[in-house]
């Protein structure tokens, strides 16, 4: 059987998120909705993968005030866990941010957040630093 999952990245910046997340319907394939500091998400607990995730941004937020902090974390709000160090250790692949890290510089708490292993997506290197990265740039920094 297959699945076919849409990956939407939702940047809504003039309502408030908790609003949003409340219209969006989940898959309902084993998914929970989970809140976090600067953004949410649908995690299928199935995939180990978020069906989509959103966050909103205040004119405030746009100002990075905190690095990156690379330590990538396990989300203890997915109750059947989610992907680890080992999982992407020697696959070959990224572990690309569906809400960009960059967008999370604003707040400490919401930078930690943002490397949560249920905020990644496995992802060909070559897409992540490549085109993946400029379009970021391009579209949603302006750069």
């Amino acid at each position: 059987m297959n699945y076919v999952f849409a990956l939407v990245i939702l940047f809504i910046v003039q309502n408030g998120f908790s609003q949003t997340t409340s219209i969006l319907a989940t898959s309902g394939i084993n998914a929970s909705v989970n809140q976090h500091d600067g953004y949410s998400l649908e995690c299928t607990e199935i995939h180990e993968q978020a069906s989509w995730v959103g966050c909103a941004l205040t004119k405030d937020e746009t100002v990075s005030r905190f690095e990156r902090t690379n330590r990538f974390i396990v989300d203890s709000l997915i109750k059947t866990g989610t992907a680890t160090v080992e999982d992407y250790k020697g696959s070959g692949y990224d572990r690309g941010h569906l809400a960009p890290a960059a967008d999370m510089a604003w707040s400490a708490l919401s930078m930690s957040e943002s490397f949560y292993f249920s905020n990644m997506s496995p992802q060909d290197p070559s897409f992540n630093r490549g085109i993946w990265k400029k379009w970021k740039h391009k579209y949603v920094h302006g750069q």
